[in-house]
């Protein structure tokens, strides 16, 4: 598969409707917000001083409001969750231009389009510390399945991706911490690929399939993507039947 065709299907707006049929995994709520031509270009316009199209502003903050405060913001390809204080975490209202405004931001720096808009449900994670800007690292796991196959999983975060900056202190402990994080019980990855089974079954492809664990103990799917757009694990021998880099 060509890579644009990959980021294509990975678009959220495509895949979150059809894994709402399994009503048996938890979910965050959402509500999408899908973005006119000229939507999309009114946002990137906001980069260089421009107007916000206020029709759009008020969607969103209906959206929002239905939802509940705090609510995590993301276009259907990104979420910024490294700029989690500045970006994707939206404590309340008066914070959602500023937050709005660097999604936007960052799409744009990563040349991602703006085809759609997520307001997701705030669900605190089980997160031991945080890392970047504020992100709280969660315990999260990521499953790779092919048509209701697994092929395999790994834990989300390598230890060697975590960084701390700005204002986020070190915790003295954090490499043990981030043991704990990526360590989950074998009922639960039983339960977790049978739940990929069941998600990877509705598409074609290869996906990655992201799961994050709720303070009140609850799994959540949270995200996916196309397996050769999705961060692998080094010296996994499968990233080489993935296309993966």
């Amino acid at each position: 598969m060509d890579l644009l065709t990959a980021i294509i299907k990975t678009s959220m707006a495509l895949w979150y409707p059809k894994i709402q049929q399994l009503e048996y995994i938890p979910k965050p709520d959402t509500i999408l917000i899908l973005l006119s031509k000229e939507e999309s270009i009114n946002l990137e316009s906001l980069i260089d001083g421009g107007t916000p199209d206020q029709r759009l502003l008020n969607r969103i903050k209906v959206a929002a409001n239905k939802i509940g405060y705090p609510i995590f913001l993301r276009t259907d390809y990104l979420s910024a969750k490294h700029e989690w204080e500045e970006a994707c975490f939206v404590p309340s209202e008066k914070d959602l231009n500023s937050h709005l405004f660097r999604l936007v931001e960052t799409s744009m720096m990563c040349d991602q389009a703006l085809r759609a808009l997520a307001i997701r449900q705030y669900i605190p994670m089980e997160s031991k510390f945080k890392a970047f800007r504020g992100l709280p690292i969660a315990k999260e796991r990521r499953i790779f399945a092919r048509q209701g196959k697994i092929i395999c999983h790994h834990p989300y975060w390598p230890p060697d991706c975590i960084h701390f900056y700005r204002g986020t202190p070190e915790p003295d402990n954090w490499e043990d911490l981030i043991t704990y994080i990526n360590t989950i019980t074998k009922e639960e990855t039983k339960m977790l690929e049978d739940w990929a089974r069941q998600v990877s079954n509705l598409f074609e492809d290869a996906w990655s399939i992201d799961f994050c664990k709720g303070q009140n103990g609850t799994w959540y799917l949270i995200d996916m993507a196309i397996a050769e757009v999705s961060y692998h694990w080094d010296g996994c021998p499968e990233a080489l039947n993935l296309n993966i880099d």
